[in-house]
């Protein structure tokens, strides 16, 4: 049988023997039970048509539409490269090293670099001896000092080694990273009280692993059990590409920050986020009140990326942020975000995004992002909504004002609202950026 599709009656399934019936109903509840169909665990992607372990008994299963959006939600982490060379190392020496560290440190001599096998590497790149084991050496006492990555390490720990680069000049022209950072007096005042620091980043490399996926919602299975979805043997490894690019990174005046945050207004305004968040699936693992910094840092991340598309000439859908904040606790004191374009073509590459953030540009960017933000389309529905978006996971926020695509957000398009950035209609302290609307 072969799928008909009529304009006037919508889908059928017509037979070689002339009998048609249209799918109407199928995706009903409980309408393949009626045929008496049940879950044979079959995965296809694997070549698996059916599976006694993971059969799924009595439940009901449901009908979905080839095309829906909710077949596949995919979930995929990312990693920035962290430099562990000296500014001074050459392009040649790096080679070596990323070519040849991970190997080398497998076949350590009395807990020791193998120094012979350094010296071969040397004389084969044509490099002296000693300073080529003095680089391996350098790279091993940095790599140590890093957290060690395992399932069991939380996102907020894995990114804290990320940005303690970001707050300070790191890497080189001759890594895979560069960023250099400048202090907020060396912009226009009028934005000094927000900020401590800008960091540009003219190179960095981001490796993108997919770790798995789900059907009907997104999940927060553990990494061991995405895994099984994704191949039949034991192999501990997941598919992963690099990409390359550019980006601009906002450390926030942490004392501003927790001020602003403290006001009872804002807190007021964030408990009813947070009880949405609380009973969302996409939180439902939280521990701990949604706090009102990562909001405004998330918020703001969605504007600027806005007001960048318009003045660099991005399209929005090629910029992404990469939140240094945590949800719930604040064990790590970040207060940052990053704003970066990374692909494997040259779209990354050129500058435009690093020469937006140079001091006399990133200001009125800051200034007409924040402007643009107080007044929004569907006002004053979207600026008075008590939620929105999925799982009612948003306040102020909607696709005429702060909303992304979903490739450019690490949360989906949740936990947004425009209100902790310019404030409300009848309440402007309520906005981290009040003094900016005001003027």
């Amino acid at each position: 049988m072969a799928p008909n599709k009529s304009c006037s009656r919508g889908v059928f399934y017509e037979c070689s023997c002339g009998a048609r019936k249209s799918i109407a109903g199928a995706t009903r509840p409980g309408a393949l039970q009626r045929i008496s169909y049940t879950c044979k665990g079959s995965k296809p992607w694997l070549g698996i048509e059916s599976d006694e372990e993971h059969i799924c008994g009595n439940k009901d299963v449901k009908v979905l539409l080839r095309g829906a959006t909710n077949v596949w939600f995919a979930d995929t982490r990312s990693s920035i490269y962290i430099p562990t060379d000296d500014e001074m190392t050459s392009r040649k020496i790096i080679g070596v090293l990323d070519l040849h560290y991970n190997k080398l440190k497998n076949h350590r001599i009395n807990g020791g670099l193998n120094r012979e096998i350094i010296n071969y590497l040397a004389d084969s790149a044509g490099i002296e001896r000693d300073i080529l084991y003095a680089a391996f050496v350098k790279r091993s006492e940095c790599i140590e000092g890093l957290p060690e990555v395992n399932e069991e390490i939380s996102e907020d720990e894995y990114r804290l080694a990320e940005y303690k680069v970001l707050i300070k000049n790191s890497g080189s022209d001759a890594q895979d990273f560069h960023s250099q950072n400048y202090p907020i007096a060396s912009y226009n005042p009028k934005i000094n009280k927000y900020f401590k620091s800008i960091s540009l980043v003219p190179k960095l490399r981001e490796t993108r692993a997919f770790l798995g996926f789900s059907r009907l919602e997104p999940n927060d299975a553990a990494v061991s059990e995405r895994k099984k979805m994704l191949r039949t043997g034991s192999e501990n490894w997941l598919p992963a590409i690099e990409v390359y690019g550019e980006g601009i990174f906002f450390e926030f005046n942490e004392e501003a920050v927790q001020r602003w945050a403290q006001k009872p207004s804002v807190s007021e305004r964030v408990k009813g986020l947070n009880r949405a968040y609380e009973n969302s699936k996409f939180g439902q693992r939280a521990e701990g009140n949604l706090r009102p910094e990562f909001v405004l840092i998330h918020t703001f991340a969605h504007l600027l990326i806005n007001q960048l598309s318009f003045d660099c000439g991005y399209g929005s859908s090629a910029l992404r942020e990469r939140i240094y904040c945590e949800k719930t606790s604040n064990n790590h004191k970040m207060y940052g975000v990053l704003i970066y374009t990374a692909s494997g073509d040259s779209e990354g590459s050129l500058g435009g995004l690093v020469r937006q953030g140079e001091a006399g540009r990133i200001e009125d960017t800051i200034v007409d992002a924040v402007k643009n933000a107080q007044w929004c389309t569907s006002d004053p529905i979207c600026i008075q909504s008590a939620g929105q978006g999925p799982e009612s996971c948003n306040l102020a926020a909607c696709h005429n004002c702060t909303l992304l695509p979903e490739t450019c957000c690490e949360c989906g398009n949740r936990l947004l609202d425009r209100a902790t950035v310019v404030g409300m209609l009848k309440d402007k302290d309520i906005g981290f950026f009040k003094e900016i609307c005001d003027q």
